[in-house]
């Protein structure tokens, strides 16, 4: 599963407007030495809001507000708005089962643009 989070650096002066752009995701995974694509989700995620302090303290959450760029090929964060929150936010397309044989590994591609004031990562888990 692709998953990643977004915060506000509160520690930037300007936070208030920081924002992360992600324009496409993409999980893969080599499996009998060929490359599988697992996810793949241009302009689109779900998401939610978990609570920063604690730590993703409960696992309730609120709907994440998505926005669009002017064209619509990506989605905004607008992280300031909620410094507070953990923005996190994971593939919309339906997860695929990795096919069987040998697997080698599996990677996560994210292009997303993050601005000043935003921290951004992205993983990925297996579930068995």
């Amino acid at each position: 599963m692709l998953w990643g989070i977004a915060i506000a650096d509160t520690r930037v002066a300007g936070y208030e407007k920081a924002q992360v752009e992600i324009r496409q995701v993409q999980l893969s995974c080599r499996v009998n030495g060929k490359d599988v694509v697992m996810n793949y989700d241009a302009g689109a995620i779900h998401g939610g809001l978990y609570r920063r302090i604690p730590w993703f303290g409960t696992d309730a959450y609120d709907p994440m507000p998505l926005t669009y760029s002017t064209d619509h090929s990506a989605v905004v964060l607008r992280v300031g708005d909620r410094p507070d929150r953990v923005w996190h936010f994971w593939a919309a397309s339906p997860r695929k089962t990795i096919p069987a044989g040998d697997l080698q590994g599996c990677t996560v591609h994210v292009q997303a643009r993050i601005s000043r004031g935003a921290i951004a990562a992205s993983r990925l888990r297996l579930l068995a």
